[in-house]
């Protein structure tokens, strides 16, 4: 942690607390509004019954009881996300079942990514990164003493030249990407041709790939269900994106044997925030890998093996429609990212540029050249609100983005999360960015 920020943080108030670590890792923008939260009152509300029957019936007591519950519930668990995936992508209904053995549950996005680079990687180890990249992975790799190395890209994902010669001189031990590419301000999806591409490089030279798709909020089964028959519309994918994922293109691909492709998703950054779960998914192999890595990430804590409870309890519920739910999360974004935005129009901000990418979790804020986003963002600090400076977004030798490839172009940037909060946060939120800078500029 910078040091600056740690002397922030002996002056911050109170109800920060550990909140700033997350802060570092996640890069949310912060409020304290009284109220606020991301998950929806209905689903809260029938989380809320669910935990109070559980508790009638005697299922939350008793912890070698509530271990055998949640050992069963993941067992399910497992069951219906291979189900889930199944409808999506297609393929033999008959194996769901048997292909349970290639996905393993995880207690949050966080664990489930910190459980991939431990088991594949060592310090000095090259990682292969899109620019921009997660900066959320890319402060895992440095803490694990791996080095990022920045491919470029455009908005159909990588660029097959410079992929084909970072990935002969680097010689990775991993590929990590986000092809629903909203973690950038482009918002850009991968197409199917990049896909195919870095499957084919990284085949030709057995180096596995990451698809991590939690940067887009909603699990890519649960946008496909909503935008076939939720508000989106009938038949179509949310905001053009391909159905196809590059796990799903490895796994159709007989011939790919050179390389593996570990799936990462959760719901916690959307559909159930107050139940977190994560889920990894490779070949039978990969799997056992990992697992033998860290036997320990198996075991659940309480908390997590009442959340496995309670998850299977609203899954099974033939009354509960996950398309209607993912549906409506979305229609929210939607709502609360056009909310943002027209907060920052209406405030007098001279010199401010916004960029709105048109879906995932963001809305991206471009300050005036004189202005450093660091500097900024300790006056922000101060206000009880933080946001992402969106050099964290690059790798450490790719801190100036070719403008003519990336929306960040000159000037410093900020990524605001819209998504965790409803209006009310949300609007506290943009009104502490805008006391700080206020602050900042009068001392300027």
């Amino acid at each position: 942690m910078e040091g600056w920020l740690k002397q922030m943080i002996e002056r911050l108030p109170g109800i920060l607390g550990d909140e700033i670590e997350g802060f570092i890792r996640d890069g949310d923008l912060i409020s304290f509004a009284g109220g606020c939260g991301g998950e929806l009152p209905a689903i809260k509300q029938r989380l809320e019954r669910i935990e109070e029957e559980l508790q009638r019936a005697g299922r939350l007591q008793g912890e070698e009881e509530l271990e055998e519950a949640a050992a069963e519930a993941s067992v399910w668990l497992q069951q219906w996300l291979c189900s889930a995936y199944e409808q999506v992508e297609g393929g033999d209904r008959g194996a769901v079942a048997a292909a349970a053995d290639r996905l393993l549950l995880q207690d949050s996005a966080a664990a489930a990514l910190e459980l991939v680079f431990s088991a594949l990687l060592k310090p000095g180890d090259a990682v292969l990164v899109e620019t921009p990249s997660s900066p959320e992975a890319l402060w895992a790799l440095r803490s694990r003493g791996a080095i990022p190395v920045p491919v470029s890209c455009d908005r159909d994902g990588m660029l097959p030249d410079d992929l084909r010669r970072l990935i002969s001189a680097a010689k990775p031990a991993l590929v990590y990407v986000t092809p629903p590419h909203s973690a950038g301000p482009s918002g850009a999806v991968w197409s199917q041709q990049r896909k195919l591409a870095l499957l084919e490089q990284c085949d030709r030279h057995r180096v596995p790939i990451v698809e991590d798709g939690t940067p887009s909020g909603v699990p890519g089964f649960a946008r496909a269900a909503a935008g076939r028959g939720g508000a989106l519309g009938a038949g179509s994918a949310p905001h053009g994106e391909p159905s196809d994922s590059l796990y799903s293109l490895w796994h159709q691909d007989a011939k790919g044997e050179g390389t593996s492709v570990i799936g990462l998703d959760a719901c916690e950054r959307a559909l159930f925030p107050a139940q977190p779960l994560a889920w990894l998914r490779a070949d039978a192999a990969m799997l056992d890998r990992l697992a033998a890595a860290h036997p320990q990430a198996a075991l659940l804590s309480p908390a997590a093996c009442r959340g496995r409870l309670m998850l299977h309890s609203l899954l099974a519920d033939a009354s509960f429609s996950l398309m209607q739910h993912a549906a409506e999360i979305l229609a929210e974004y939607e709502a609360r990212r056009i909310y943002m935005k027209q907060l920052f129009k209406a405030a007098d901000w001279r010199g401010i540029e916004i960029h709105d990418p048109g879906f995932g979790l963001f809305l991206w804020l471009r300050l005036p050249e004189e202005i450093d986003p660091e500097a900024l963002l300790r006056a922000s600090l101060l206000e009880g609100t933080a946001f992402v400076p969106s050099h964290r977004c690059y790798a450490p030798d790719q801190n100036t983005p070719d403008p003519e490839l990336s929306p960040l172009g000159k000037g410093g940037w900020l990524r605001l999360n819209f998504a965790a909060y409803p209006s009310m946060g949300i609007a506290e939120g943009v009104a502490r960015i805008g006391d700080a800078l206020s602050a900042f500029t009068a001392r300027s």
